[in-house]
């Protein structure tokens, strides 16, 4: 990537409340082995091509990586191998279907609209047992 578009990316990363940094090879993969979680994964870092940049999302995580995965569909020179969310490891067709998914706000909004409709239809229903009791009295 150039110097442009590396500062874009920071640029709508910082807007996610998350940062870009350029890392060494050998300090990514000493703190994977101390951390021992990843030790499965049989990640080879020193095999992957060019400089390996890490996204630290310090807010709703999602944010980050939706940032992610558009401006590398702009950039194609940014790739991504994976993700750590929490203690979990997410390949890259993972981390693609995670940042393809709506923000935390849609699925707010959807999931108040399924209680909304739901609590509608019961007022419906009760509505209507109401009015056949005092139609029968």
């Amino acid at each position: 990537m150039n110097v442009a578009d590396l500062g874009s990316l920071k640029k709508e990363l910082r807007e996610a409340n998350s940062e870009y940094v350029v890392e060494k090879k050998t300090l990514v993969d000493k703190s994977l082995k101390q951390m021992g979680k990843f030790k499965d994964l049989n990640i080879n870092i020193y095999n992957m091509a060019g400089s390996l940049g890490m996204v630290f999302g310090y807010g709703d995580e999602l944010t980050a990586a939706k940032s992610i995965y558009g401006f590398s569909k702009k950039n194609p020179a940014l790739k991504y191998f994976g993700a750590v969310f929490g203690d979990r490891f997410l390949d890259a067709s993972a981390f693609a279907d995670l940042a393809k998914l709506p923000g935390r706000e849609i699925l707010i909004s959807r999931i108040a609209g399924l209680m909304k409709y739901h609590l509608v239809m019961l007022l419906s229903v009760l509505s209507q047992l109401l009015k056949k009791k005092t139609a029968s009295q």
